[in-house]
């Protein structure tokens, strides 16, 4: 293929055009091929975003916390510091990403979009960086020609946005994409300062960049670390002035901030982060998800990276060291925020940082490889080699883009947008619409819609920071034993509690709606006591404890007491409940044999998820009760009207029985551990802690 002019007569076609025309087409053709391949992605993606971007509703967790955090601070609460015995309100994140939804609520109300708006312009930003970032490396590194490596950048967008990691937390209520995009352009005009004046006002923009992203997610400090590292392994100098600047930057609002929020700043953002780590689960996401859905990137993105230190190594030994180049450095901090993938319970977007670096280091390396093929020489099999390399690797590539897993894979497909989920969630707002009292939910915006206030917004964290013993969560395990909440929502699948936690949860709660969005609701009769005792009364029973009403309806004060026989029990006994006044006078009584519901194994219905054996309420006579069944009796006590229970009320319970001349025989009670008794009654709070 050549131009032909005449004898003498330049041609005025443009150098990149004469360039093209001494190549073969298939290389041309080889990159149309994976443009029309790649094209669909981007229009999916785009579809979806419009599809999220019109949701009104909550699709992720974390959108839920983030939600509360910045509403509560469009509304001037300090959202650092709210994580007391009876309230969590998390905000684990650095404020930039708040604030900036916190504007968009002042002004619009409470909601989603505002955010959702800038994780999508930064996701479109990232692309814009990959083109940049990819052109720049095809030229520099693989020496492409302009129309080559423009190709090689405008491949690099295209996969981007093919990528389903990119599809999903692309729009998210989430600091994710807003961060990398700030940190992305803070490494690209890094790179543009030092190749230009080095001065230090040209400086600001990189490192102002390089500092939001840090202060809209905290991981992207191995960003800045990468862009300093950079600056020194170029010129000592620079980097000084490059590392001073960063320094204050970083520091003193970080200063300020932690003083003003009396040093929960630092706690919220750093201490309380650090989650476990655990290596079966990064093994597990690492090689039965990220590297086989994108191996043949990896594998281009690793060819580079060696090819890189190969070079880097070579310039060292010759003594003509000019450092790494700034998409190295940007892939190796990339490829160390990978090892956060382990952390516990963390999800896919964790690996984010490393897909923009990934990208584009692979579409360079696929130009450099086409080029090589498509360079003429007197090796013709060398030529030949190349090209069927470029064609394995395109026709790899091409086969990736057809096997890709659905997003589902990364994200459960049921929490997407859809008229079925549009129906459920306005199914629960018209169900929570009914419910009286507080709720707690995972759903923030479902909670904020119905006008209920969020206590707690953050499960997940509230374990973790119990279970480190960083936080008290005695009041909020009382608030489910006493069944405070007349709703409870939890995603599908979801157990962020600590043990004692989901114990409360399953013993006082059951579930009622299980698909989508769980629907928990108090149960009548809770399987395990709201407040402890461990009394022997007489020899063969043992009270175990009593559970509260959740509401005093009328002049009834609802109680459930928790016995178990622990051996055959000789006599059929009356069960008794006095209500005694502060000055100790007998104030109401009930005297009557036992009915309620037998329980053969409780923990075997909280394990279980199940509901007591027998729904209706039956008759319980003791001298039928075997060793080791245990008993819900039902004890509920008619009050005088216009009584009003106050904590300095107390309850007395016992059994007794009747001899034939009528006379009591009343069964003599000892505690140990929980729970106080003497002579033949149980001790006990009139109403729940």
């Amino acid at each position: 293929m050549t131009i032909l002019t005449k004898p003498g007569v330049t041609s005025a076609l443009p150098r990149a055009l004469r360039k093209i025309s001494y190549r073969p087409r298939w290389v041309d053709l080889g990159w149309l091929l994976l443009f029309l391949l790649l094209l669909p992605g981007l229009i999916e993606f785009l579809a979806h975003s419009w599809q999220v971007l019109t949701w009104e509703w909550q699709i992720d967790y974390d959108e839920g916390f983030n939600l509360d955090a910045s509403w509560k601070l469009a509304n001037g609460i300090n959202i650092y510091g709210q994580a007391r015995p009876d309230r969590f309100i998390a905000a684990p994140y650095p404020p930039v990403y708040y604030v900036l939804c916190a504007v968009f609520q002042k002004i619009f109300g409470y909601g989603l979009l505002g955010g959702r708006l800038l994780s999508f312009g930064s996701a479109l930003a990232l692309g814009l960086f990959i083109f940049l970032f990819g052109r720049k490396l095809g030229r520099d590194f693989f020496k492409l020609g302009q129309l080559d490596s423009n190709l090689a950048g405008l491949l690099g967008l295209l996969t981007w946005f093919s990528l389903n990691v990119t599809l999903v937390w692309g729009t998210f209520f989430k600091q994710d994409m807003l961060a990398m995009a700030l940190a992305t352009a803070g490494l690209w005009f890094t790179w543009r300062w030092l190749e230009s004046s080095r001065k230090f006002w040209p400086m600001l923009l990189p490192a102002v960049l390089l500092t939001l992203g840090f202060y809209t997610k905290q991981n992207e400090l191995a960003a800045l670390g990468g862009a300093w590292l950079f600056v020194v392994l170029k010129d000592w100098r620079a980097g000084l002035k490059f590392g001073l600047t960063l320094a204050v930057l970083v520091g003193v609002p970080f200063l300020a901030i932690d003083f003003l929020t009396h040093h929960r700043f630092y706690f919220e953002v750093f201490v309380a982060q650090q989650v476990p780590w655990v290596w079966d689960d990064f093994w597990r996401r690492m090689t039965t998800r990220l590297i086989p859905d994108h191996l043949l990137l990896i594998l281009l993105a690793l060819a580079f990276t060696v090819l890189a230190l190969v070079g880097l190594v070579g310039s060292w030994l010759k003594r003509k060291w000019q450092g790494p180049s700034i998409e190295l450095i940007w892939l190796a901090t990339g490829a160390f925020t990978l090892v956060t993938v382990g952390s516990y319970q963390s999800g896919y977007n964790h690996a984010l940082d490393f897909f923009p670096p990934m990208v584009v280091a692979a579409v360079a390396t696929f130009g450099g490889l086409l080029n090589l093929a498509a360079r003429p020489g007197p090796n013709r099999s060398r030529q030949i080699a190349w090209g069927l390399a470029a064609l394995a690797i395109t026709g790899g590539l091409a086969w990736q883009i057809f096997a890709y897993p659905s997003s589902s894979f990364y994200y459960s497909a049921g929490d997407m947008p859809s008229q079925t989920r549009r129906e459920m969630l306005e199914g629960l707002v018209a169900q929570v619409n009914q419910a009286p009292g507080d709720i707690l939910s995972e759903d923030i915006y479902l909670q904020l819609k119905t006008g209920r206030p969020v206590a707690y917004d953050d499960l997940y964290h509230m374990a973790l920071q119990a279970e480190a013993g960083q936080w008290d969560e005695s009041r909020f395990v009382a608030d489910l034993k006493a069944r405070r909440f007349s709703v409870i929502l939890l995603g599908q699948g979801s157990r962020r509690f600590t043990d004692p936690g989901w114990e409360a949860l399953n013993a006082n709660y059951r579930l009622i709606f299980p698909d989508g969005i769980a629907l928990w609701r108090p149960r009548p009769q809770p399987i395990l006591p709201q407040t402890q005792a461990s009394c022997q009364v007489g020899d063969a029973l043992s009270f175990g404890g009593i559970s509260y009403g959740r509401t005093t309806q009328g002049n009834v004060l609802s109680l459930t007491t928790y016995w178990q026989a622990k051996s055959a029990v000789p006599a059929n006994y009356t069960f008794f409940v006095h209500l005694l006044d502060p000055a100790g006078k007998l104030v109401a009584q009930r005297d009557a044999s036992p009915s309620g519901w037998a329980v053969p194994d409780p923990q075997a219905l909280i394990r279980d998820g199940k509901d007591l054996p027998q729904p209706d309420e039956q008759s319980l006579p003791t001298a039928a009760w075997k060793a080791g069944e245990s008993m819900l009796v039902n004890q509920t006590l008619p009050l005088p009207s216009g009584l009003t229970l106050t904590s300095d009320y107390r309850l007395i319970i016992g059994a007794y029985s009747l001899d034939a001349a009528g006379k009591i025989n009343s069964l003599q009670v000892s505690c140990t551990g929980t729970g106080s008794g003497g002579g033949d009654v149980v001790n006990l709070p009139a109403v729940g802690a």
